[in-house]
């Protein structure tokens, strides 16, 4: 049962997890919000001094850490262990990276998805996707085959296929081997917003423009679209 008298429930809602112990976790355009099995809500909206305003990502690990991020008030992520709270910053650069998301895998490890500290972000403010592993991080970014660093989704499909959607068009690394939709493999847009996988092995997309639709990879590698003349409500499409 929702309690609606929450101060923070007509702001922006960015992220909702559900925690293992029954609880809702859901990440606003004003900090975090906390709906307890009991009815309690608890509202965060400062860390360790630092003031989270806008939460867009949301996971917990195979251990039961939850972690929290921002693509755009704050840089690293913060992981609550049950206990308290501690910053992880995902990577040594000095200057701290945004994390849009927090995906977790098959195997409960988090992905942290970095993406710039500006939109759209200047040539050296790409870095990449970043995965943790028993407490060693590894970077998958342009060095390592995207076609951009600026990582806005991620998906584990069925077939253990990693999905990236990044600012310039979604991969996908398969059995060792790199595979890349760009506007020149028929992408309507080059920026992947949100993407998802399904039992076919293949995955489906969304970029939020106003006129592009929903994008899936067919069984074939094809790009195709869904858009309002078939059947869709709005072709701007954000999940």
């Amino acid at each position: 049962e929702w309690k609606h008298d929450s101060p923070n429930l007509q702001n922006s809602v960015n992220e909702i997890l559900r925690a293992r112990d029954g609880s809702f976790w859901i990440g606003t355009s004003d900090g975090l919000e906390i709906h307890k099995p009991d009815g309690t809500v608890k509202h965060i909206d400062v860390i360790k001094n630092t003031p989270l305003y806008i939460v867009t990502g949301l996971a917990q690990d195979r251990s039961g850490n939850i972690w929290i991020s921002s693509g755009s008030s704050f840089s690293g992520s913060f992981r609550w262990d049950g206990h308290q709270w501690n910053h992880f910053d995902v990577t040594t650069d000095p200057g701290g990276i945004r994390i849009h998301k927090i995906r977790i895998d098959k195997r409960g490890r988090p992905w942290f998805l970095g993406i710039g500290k500006f939109a759209p972000p200047p040539g050296d403010q790409k870095p990449g996707a970043f995965v943790l592993d028993g407490g060693h991080v590894t970077r998958w970014g342009e060095q390592e085959g995207l076609p951009s660093g600026c990582v806005y989704s991620f998906e584990e499909g069925p077939d253990s296929a990693l999905w990236f959607g990044t600012l310039g068009g979604l991969s996908r690394w398969k059995q060792g081997r790199w595979k890349h939709w760009t506007v020149n493999e028929g992408l309507h847009h080059a920026r992947v917003f949100t993407l998802a996988t399904d039992a076919t092995h293949g995955a489906w997309f969304g970029d939020y423009t106003e006129r592009n639709g929903l994008g899936y990879i067919d069984e074939h590698d094809l790009v195709r679209y869904f858009s309002t003349a078939d059947g869709l409500i709005d072709d701007k499409i954000w999940d």
